[in-house]
């Protein structure tokens, strides 16, 4: 017997899931100028795919592709972060009609579970890793809600738009009180939810976004100042 061999496309698909998944937990950082030869010696894999791979990330705004230069990890830019949040206001609010009549008990619970996962990861301290999992909580929990109104192209912009936002967070550590305050916010997202008060969920959903939106900006400017 002989195994089918794996084509050039998913070998570069299944690069792209590693090195996305490099960036946005921050092991890659922001201006970071990855070396092209080590990735293809430590993954075990020709250029070809490779460079499908980063093309992909280029498209999406993970990297940037310099003739001469190499490539490097974006750096999100201010404007980049404010119209991530727009669309992510947009999106959030917009589904929220979708979500009331589609959600169960079952999801409703499921959407409570993580935020008391995400609530007793917080009580355990802020270490680096502690941090990116409360991170990496933050955006299950918005994306889980999401997902819910049913419709996978909204889902799949959605996923598009968070990408900057959650890569400064995670590279640049918003400050604790503001998880603290981001804590109480979503007691009220999911309070509203529970009792399925759409107009209640769609303002709560907006001072989130919008308080969020401040502090990781404010987080991208003391990373460029220091």
């Amino acid at each position: 017997m002989t195994l089918p061999k794996i084509n050039t496309q998913k070998r570069s698909d299944l690069v792209y899931k590693i090195l996305y998944e490099e960036i946005v937990r921050g092991k890659y950082p922001a201006g970071y100028k990855l070396d092209l030869n080590d990735i293809e010696q430590q993954l075990g894999i020709s250029r070809t795919p490779l460079k499908l791979a980063l093309h992909r990330l280029e498209l999406e705004g993970l990297v940037e592709i310099k003739a001469q230069y190499g490539t490097f990890v974006t750096t999100p830019t201010p404007e980049q972060i404010i119209e991530a949040f727009g669309v992510r206001i947009m999106i959030e609010t917009f589904i929220i009609d979708d979500v009331i009549k589609k959600m169960t008990d079952s999801d409703f619970l499921g959407l409570s579970r993580i935020i008391d996962h995400l609530n007793s990861l917080e009580e355990s301290g802020i270490e680096d890793e502690v941090y990116i999992r409360l991170m990496e909580m933050d955006r299950d929990f918005h994306r889980s809600l999401v997902s819910l109104a049913g419709n996978k192209t909204i889902l799949k912009i959605y996923d598009n738009a968070d990408v900057y936002p959650y890569i400064t967070r995670v590279l640049f550590h918003v400050k604790e009180r503001d998880l603290k305050v981001a804590k109480k916010e979503h007691a009220v997202i999911i309070e509203e939810l529970r009792k399925r008060d759409g107009e209640g969920v769609r303002q709560a959903i907006i001072l989130h976004c919008k308080r969020s939106e401040k502090s990781t900006l404010n987080a991208l400017k003391y990373y460029r100042e220091n």
